[in-house]
């Protein structure tokens, strides 16, 4: 029994749309919208096509490049 390969999910910076887009074997997913001033970087919408939904996307989409613009502590959730 074959397994399927695994996706590519990158996340990329779109800094002059002021979003991390989620790109899953190049197509976007999805998008969180952030906010940012110094040490700090608040997400203020996300939004993840219903296609790629419970897949961990969005969580996903802050963490690798919030420490790279500078946030002094990791995203957390809002129930957290």
């Amino acid at each position: 029994m074959a397994t399927a390969p695994a996706a590519d999910i990158r996340v990329v910076d779109v800094p002059d749309r002021s979003r991390f887009e989620v790109r899953v074997d190049g197509e976007v997913a999805g998008f969180t919208e952030y906010r940012r001033c110094p040490g700090l970087i608040a997400f203020v919408h996300t939004l993840i096509d219903p296609r790629f939904e419970g897949r961990g996307l969005a969580w996903r989409a802050g963490i690798p490049l919030a420490g790279q613009l500078g946030a002094k502590d990791p995203p957390r959730r809002a129930a957290d």
